[in-house]
């Protein structure tokens, strides 16, 4: 949510909502710290019950840091500043987790998995995590916005969608703040995660993403191609998808995502995706990054025929993904969120020649934006040049036709591919 939309105001009112509708209730309210709750939280759930009747308010308990309601219901809160200050929220059953601001916590990832969701568990409860866009990338609230999205429950409201706001307010901000693309209008008013470009292994993304994250209609001939980045500790990422000659634009139709999975069952999810894409068609290649041993063993024992991939230079090969990007010459299904998200959030790492590793936590699995590599092994495989449509052969004057209209002739062995 925006800067100024009323996260804070938002979350006090449904928390006081559900006290005064279920007796006994609890809710657990977690904000950044202490502080917050004095200079924040207390203010606006003063301005809510200003009007309250004395015998339907709740009372300030000091000591506890909750508000206690006349029917035994309690919110109770806590700065979550270090895992002693968010320990105060631990232990009990809770109706209600509200996580204020999550985007500033340093110790997310343990006041959601430890502190939070074990108190859900007998009153199947609903936890809230609201919060303006993060400063940095990479931090697990946009993890858990992630998660949220993939299960329906993300909701985002930029400042736009701030009906008690004056529009010419809303453009005067974007002015003092820069203007529309600056990166403080796009992260605190926007909602949107926003990576330095001397940082980012893809910027173009930021501005190409909703032209790119689109669904063309099938053509009448594709050829098809795979790309895999195969990992154990890091993620195993499958891109699937074809080149529209015509429209010289690589679809990438669907994905696989697996983590700590054998090669056995990436083979399998493999097979699986492409019986569903595409039927009984084989795709022209599917390349796979890992070691020649495994890539013997996926044709020898699986029978799932791969190459290499083209092993050129790293930064060559970002740069031409980083090209179709930008001129939207890649299509990528919305379906495919893992290699959204990865492309969307690479980063290099301080060497400048690898890309940034993000480490596990108790809900998402460690990768190397494994995703974005998949991607890129695919979009070096494909020929541009090669047309799908069949060729065909004239009998009055026996003469075989390609799919320009031009006689045909016997592929040379110095062509693309072979140069390749």
């Amino acid at each position: 949510m925006s800067r100024r939309l009323g996260k804070t105001h938002l979350m006090c009112a449904m928390a006081d909502e559900l006290c005064r509708k279920k007796p006994h209730a609890r809710v657990k309210y977690a904000s950044a710290t202490k502080d917050s709750i004095r200079d924040y939280v207390r203010p606006v759930m003063r301005i809510l019950l200003a009007r309250c009747p004395p015998e339907l308010r709740p009372v300030w308990n000091a000591s506890r840091y909750a508000f206690e309601y006349p029917n035994g219901s309690e919110i109770k809160m806590a700065g979550c500043e270090t895992s002693w200050a968010a320990g105060h929220l631990r232990g009990g059953a809770c109706d209600l987790a509200i996580v204020d601001e999550g985007a500033i916590i340093p110790i997310l990832p343990e006041l959601i998995d430890s502190i939070l969701m074990p108190t859900l568990l007998t009153t199947r409860g609903v936890m809230i995590l609201a919060s303006s866009a993060p400063s940095v990338p990479g931090h697990p609230f946009d993890d858990y916005c992630d998660l949220a999205e993939k299960n329906g429950a993300l909701v985002v409201r930029d400042i736009y969608q701030a009906t008690h706001i004056a529009p010419e307010d809303i453009e005067q901000a974007c002015i003092d703040c820069g203007g529309p693309t600056s990166t403080t209008w796009q992260r605190e008013y926007l909602c949107k995660t926003i990576l330095s470009a001397d940082k980012a292994v893809i910027p173009e993304w930021a501005t190409a993403e909703v032209d790119v994250m689109t669904e063309p209609p099938l053509p009448a001939y594709y050829d098809r191609y795979v790309g895999i980045d195969q990992g154990f500790r890091d993620m195993s990422v499958a891109a699937f998808g074809y080149l529209d000659y015509h429209d010289q634009r690589v679809v990438v139709q669907a994905e696989v995502a697996l983590s700590g999975k054998t090669t056995a069952d990436l083979v399998q999810e493999c097979k699986d995706t492409e019986q569903r894409l595409w039927g009984p068609a084989e795709p022209i290649i599917r390349v796979c990054d890992a070691p020649a041993q495994t890539i013997a063993d996926m044709g020898a024992t699986h029978n799932y025929a791969v190459s290499f991939p083209f092993k050129g230079d790293k930064h060559s090969s970002v740069v031409r993904l980083r090209d179709a990007v930008r001129d939207r010459k890649i299509a990528i299904y919305p379906a495919c969120m893992t290699i959204r998200q990865h492309i969307r959030k690479a980063v290099w790492a301080p060497n400048g020649k690898d890309f940034d590793r993000i480490d596990p936590t108790e809900s998402t699995p460690g990768h190397h934006f494994d995703g974005l590599d998949a991607v890129r092994y695919l979009v070096d495989a494909v020929d541009w040049h090669r047309d799908p449509k069949p060729d065909t052969f004239d009998p009055w004057t026996q003469q075989r036709y390609g799919a320009h209209g031009k006689p045909w002739k016997p592929p040379s062995l110095f062509g693309t591919r072979a140069r390749r």
